[in-house]
């Protein structure tokens, strides 16, 4: 494997993850009684709190002895300064500014960083911005206007307004931000956001926004770029559903309780084919060797076979789902292989991690496939974090349920600039031709995906 990664391993991560969560909860909760606590109680959650910290401790100490390369990309989060940044990216990348969260019980930190300056500030209220990015992601599911409007003002001027005069008077003009959200601000796409109440002049207009997961993340990938050399192919797959595609796989469970099923029903998707042909021939007339899997031939086995290394761009048009509970239990759908007897030709999280990847996109181009579970400190795990580790250095991925002819046009626009332009640049100008569109000018048709990197 590309980091010698085990499942055995993530199942442990995982499992000792929850359980921390789960007494630190436990704990606060029983806290919370004051004089009437069980003193008892809070000794023991405390102690088996304080067991499963020095459990989690020994298991990174080993995986930083035994697998460096896993453990930098995924705990060393204080291997980056802001001097190294702003030395390899920023001066680099003049035009660029960045922004990163930190979410705490009571309020929100936000610390900018340009090629020149920085600048820290405070925003209270953290509980009420949670419920407003709730109350914002129901907004668009429902494809509510007027509310919707003016919560993204209000999440515009909780979480953005401090820091807009900072970059508004840069000597260099900002015309790129990268954003480092926490917590719940994962599942917030800022280019929605509205800097003047009572219009619709969605931020994406004035700014190409992208996301990290970790500063110490962006800064290994954007170096990457010059140490990595591919074809500049493209590899796109669009797999064939049918109304009856009813899929059950069993789970080892993490407790050890013996096995789990889930349930999967996949619907055909009417756009997903023109969509990656058309992506492949337009490459192609720019000198990008493209091939393209279409229907029955877009199958995970198919896809495996692939030297995945020698791909600039992964382009996955398909069915994805999210599993909230076990990020490894999060999956890629691809077309049935009726030649191979128990395949369920889902690409698991799990399995990402196995994979060996060299592309400057891999584009998850279905369903929610930028979600995953938040864990305090780490961000969220998921499918799109586990593309990282396998070797891509950017992502689109989606933070909802997108419609299909939607995602056919946004992703065709997309694509139109590369190689050349930016990822960043291609995808907002996309976003700004759907949102002045008759059709799909609703944030929920252009807002899902978001961009994690440069």
């Amino acid at each position: 494997t590309f980091y010698n990664v085990t499942s055995t391993l993530q199942r442990e991560e995982e499992r000792l993850r929850d359980k921390i969560q789960t007494l630190d909860l436990q704990s606060l909760r029983e806290s919370r009684y004051g004089a009437v606590a069980n003193p008892d109680l809070t000794r023991e959650y405390q102690q088996e709190l304080t067991d499963a910290n020095e459990r989690y401790a020994l298991l990174q100490d080993s995986i930083r002895q035994n697998l460096p390369g896993y453990y930098q990309m995924k705990y060393n989060k204080t291997l980056v300064t802001p001097v190294d940044i702003r030395r390899d990216i920023l001066a680099v990348e003049p035009n660029t500014a960045l922004l990163q969260f930190t979410m705490g019980d009571s309020a929100v930190y936000g610390h900018v960083l340009t090629s020149t300056t920085s600048f820290t500030f405070r925003v209270e209220r953290s509980p009420l911005i949670r419920s407003h990015i709730l109350a914002f992601r129901n907004q668009v599911k429902l494809m509510m206007e007027e509310e919707l409007y003016a919560n993204a003002s209000w999440l515009y001027d909780q979480l953005l307004r401090p820091a807009e005069s900072f970059w508004r008077s840069s000597k260099t003009p900002i015309k790129r931000l990268i954003i480092i959200p926490d917590q719940i601000l994962c599942y917030l796409p800022f280019e929605a956001l509205i800097r003047t109440a009572g219009t619709r002049q969605f931020l994406v207009t004035e700014l190409d926004i992208s996301d990290a997961y970790s500063a110490t993340l962006l800064w290994q990938k954007y170096k990457e770029r010059s140490m990595t050399v591919s074809s500049g192919a493209f590899i796109g797959l669009a797999p064939a559903f049918s109304a009856s595609d009813s899929r059950t796989v069993s789970h080892t469970r993490d407790d050890g309780g013996g096995e789990r099923s889930q349930q999967f029903q996949f619907q055909p998707l009417d756009g997903n084919r023109t969509e990656v042909s058309v992506i492949g021939q337009n490459l192609t007339r720019r000198n990008v060797r493209s091939t393209v899997l279409e229907g029955e031939e877009a199958t995970e086995a198919s896809f495996r076979k692939l030297n995945l290394r020698s791909y600039e761009y992964i382009h996955l048009a398909t069915h994805s789902f999210v599993d909230m509970d076990n990020p490894q239990r999060s999956g890629v759908a691809f077309a049935r292989n009726a030649s191979a007897r128990g395949a369920d030709d889902i690409l698991f999280t799990r399995e990402v991690y196995e994979m060996q990847l060299n592309a400057r996109l891999v584009c998850l181009s279905s369903c929610e496939s930028g979600l995953g579970k938040l864990y305090r400190g780490e961000g969220m795990i998921g499918l799109a974090q586990a593309f990282l580790f396998a070797g891509a250095r950017n992502l689109a991925v989606s933070l909802w349920k997108v419609d299909d002819s939607a995602t056919r046009d946004l992703m065709i626009d997309f694509y139109k600039r590369l190689p050349a332009a930016s990822l960043s640049n291609g995808l907002a100008v996309a976003k700004r031709n759907m949102a002045k569109s008759k059709d799909y000018r609703h944030p929920y048709y252009w807002a899902s995906f978001v961009l994690i990197g440069l």
